[in-house]
């Protein structure tokens, strides 16, 4: 989803994922923040990130360079830094 410029199915898997009561972990939640940094919605990447914490699932370096980029591409760069 990810590379096919797919960002809303991917976020859609994740839901759909939640639903099912499966786990999300690093990994899903790292792609649905990337599919959304690409697709260019900086809003979404944040709260999966956020999301992370919810779920008690500690971000990585990815998701949070990801989010950064989101931001940044959105033209919201000083929410990046804090």
């Amino acid at each position: 989803c990810e590379k096919g410029r797919q960002w809303d199915l991917s976020l859609s898997l994740l839901s759909e994922l939640h639903a099912d009561g499966l786990a999300h972990n690093v990994v899903t939640l790292g792609a649905a923040i990337t599919a959304a940094e690409r697709g260019h919605h900086w809003e979404l990447a944040i709260d999966v990130l956020r999301g992370a914490s919810k779920d008690q699932i500690l971000p990585n370096i990815v998701m949070y360079n990801a989010t950064i980029s989101a931001c940044e591409k959105g033209r919201h760069w000083e929410l990046a830094t804090g």
